[in-house]
């Protein structure tokens, strides 16, 4: 048990807790408690590592029937409070031996139980709330009591002690909306300077693919699509070359025509020539000629016959690339993160295919001022935020390095850059995205901490809500010192173990201008 908040305040019947500006009614029936209405009820807010309590009764008297309001918040998620929506509550109340139980088996709405018991047995007593539920199992020792053996004893004893200047923000109004708080505590914090900076890719980690030549493009399969892995080697596409002798299709086959008689009379010619050097009537080294030409006039045919079977593939789109296609392979294993070509989309030279970047690790780079640059060369810790995510990215030894401090000086902003090279874990680092750089610059201070979400702006004034009880919280103006890995040093206005608002201030910055919590008759 952390802490606990108790209060005692006047009402209009016997199950409020009246707490400065937020008092109102929990709908006790009409009539129920006779002159008991008019005493004052009390209150009392338990936070655990796992739940917060915030519950009201009225005064506890022989005979009487006591009606307990508890509020229960989920505090598992620290990114947002939410109610318990389901499970057991069990209220004891022990005078000496004897106990007094009651137990309500589910919520009678979200996120309140409303336990009702009869004392029997006058006396000091303690109270003990237990709740059983399949996510959140908490048993809170509530407070120290009395129960009164009447009303007239309960008047008497029973004091209002109304808390001032609290600003109310009802539990309803809590639950629906991204709500938490945390508690300031003591511990070590480091000196650090922030930067703004951005997410890019390592050098040599980027790959640009181009057409070698133009032509038309056929998608292997399965086709590749935006931000799936690639592996280096990879075929992701074929081009089959567009020819590039002019005229028409007549033509290409009048050349098919001629390369193959070319070819046809070059065989007859070898022929010929054969006959005669075996009776010696021409020289050897003429048949070696002939043969050489007959290989020219094939690799002529098989040139005419390409581009027609090419031209007929190209005006067609029908078929697919041949064994005269350039393969484009990947380069280097990665995701694939750009795709500018369709299937048989006709590319001319040079145009971008593809674009494959290795997300295993990317760059962080910031820009320092001038001034600054001598803190940065000596460190050797750093850490980030990226907007989206509440997690701290961590430079060290085992997650990243430090590339450089830059030594040429922008002329136009005074600055250099600073660059981390850092893990990627599941690709969750986008390129292009923005970050918070902060770089270690001195040794650590022992300081009273809180998160800086924690902190608003008011005019020229910083401030934070304290939570100071379970429907109450206290506006504060702090002063505040080094700031380090989401971190900030307080020191002055919040106290060692209080409660601050880290999501949600703003929601309670407005209630308060709009005068705290509704007026009377909130009824549960």
């Amino acid at each position: 048990m952390k802490l606990a908040i108790l209060c005692i305040a006047s009402m209009a019947i016997a199950l409020g807790c009246n707490s400065g500006s937020h008092g109102h009614s929990h709908g006790a029936d009409n009539g129920e408690h006779g002159a008991a209405e008019e005493l004052p009820g009390e209150s009392v807010t338990l936070w655990t590592e796992k739940a917060e309590l915030f519950m009201e009764w009225g005064p506890l008297i022989v005979g009487r029937e006591s009606r307990f309001l508890a509020h229960i918040t989920d505090l598992t998620n620290a990114n947002r409070f939410t109610a318990v929506v389901e499970g057991e509550v069990v209220v004891t109340i022990s005078v000496g031996s004897k106990a007094v139980k009651a137990k309500v088996p589910e919520p009678a709405r979200l996120g309140i139980f409303i336990p009702v018991l009869t004392p029997d047995t006058a006396g000091k007593c303690s109270m003990s709330l237990a709740l059983q539920s399949a996510k959140v199992s908490e048993t809170f020792a509530v407070a120290n009591c009395t129960v009164y053996p009447d009303v007239a004893t309960a008047r008497s004893a029973i004091k209002d002690d109304e808390t001032r200047g609290e600003i109310g923000f009802l539990k309803e109004q809590q639950w629906p909306i991204e709500f938490a708080t945390a508690e300031s505590r003591k511990q070590s914090i480091v000196p650090s300077k922030t930067v703004n900076a951005t997410i890019r890719v390592v050098p040599g980690r980027e790959a640009r693919l181009t057409a070698a030549t133009a032509g038309r493009l056929s998608l292997e399969s399965p086709v590749p699509t935006v931000g799936s892995p690639v592996s280096k080697g990879q075929l992701l596409a074929r081009i089959q070359p567009t020819i590039s002798a002019p005229g028409s299709v007549g033509t290409l086959r009048a050349d098919v025509a001629a390369a193959r008689a070319e070819h046809t009379a070059a065989k007859a010619a070898h022929a010929r020539l054969e006959r005669l050097v075996a009776t010696d009537s021409v020289p050897k080294r003429r048949l070696e000629d002939a043969a050489s030409n007959i290989a020219v006039m094939q690799a002529r045919l098989s040139a005419a016959t390409t581009r027609l079977s090419s031209y007929s593939a190209s005006a067609s789109g029908s078929a697919r690339p041949g064994s005269g296609a350039f393969r484009v392979s990947a380069p280097i294993s990665g995701t694939l993160v750009e795709q500018s070509v369709t299937e048989g989309e006709t590319t001319a030279a040079g145009a971008a295919l593809f674009s494959i970047v290795d997300l295993e690790r990317v760059w962080v780079e910031g820009r320092i001022f001038e001034p600054d640059v001598p803190a940065f060369e000596d460190s050797n810790s750093a850490w980030f935020t990226v907007d989206g995510r509440d997690n701290v990215f961590e430079v060290n030894e085992d997650t990243g390095k430090l590339i450089t401090v830059g030594h040429v000086l922008d002329p136009a902003s005074r600055t250099v850059p600073v660059i981390f090279e850092v893990q990627n874990p599941n690709r969750a680092l986008r390129i292009g995205q923005y970050a918070k750089l902060s770089v270690a610059t001195g040794t650590p201070v022992q300081g009273l901490v809180i998160p800086e979400s924690a902190v608003l702006q008011d005019g020229n004034q910083s401030i934070v809500f304290v939570h100071s009880s379970g429907e109450g919280f206290l506006r504060r103006v702090v002063h505040l010192g080094t700031r380090s890995r989401g971190l900030v040093q307080v020191t002055q206005g919040v106290s060692e173990g209080e409660r601050v608002v880290t999501k949600g201030a703003y929601d309670i910055k407005l209630a308060s201008s709009a005068g705290g919590a509704p007026a009377h008759g909130h009824a549960h």
